[in-house]
């Protein structure tokens, strides 16, 4: 990675892109192709509830996040069953 005040970069998350919306008591986790995944991701549904908002609507990524900082999508993939506690969701954006 270049070095320099003039540089900046992105951080690559291996997992998968999704919208979490709120709407009073109601929180969805939907793909970025419009699949309502709530139940595969209620642990981020769950987590959701943290936020204490009557509505919001924000952009980010679903990983599965090692010791290392890092993430790893076969890692993710083994999670999916909805049972999982390892997972979280990394927030880019409030829309």
């Amino acid at each position: 990675m270049p070095s320099g005040d003039r540089w900046i970069h992105e951080i690559k998350f291996d997992g998968y892109r999704v919208q979490l919306q709120i709407h009073n008591d109601v929180i969805r986790v939907f793909t970025r192709r419009g699949n309502d995944w709530s139940k595969r991701f209620s642990k981020v549904a769950a987590d959701a509830y943290l936020i204490n908002a009557g509505s919001a609507i924000t952009d980010g990524e679903v990983v599965a996040p090692a010791a290392d900082g890092t993430t790893d999508f076969s890692v993710l993939q083994n999670e999916l069953p909805g049972k999982s506690t390892r997972i979280v969701m990394v927030a880019f954006d409030l829309l």
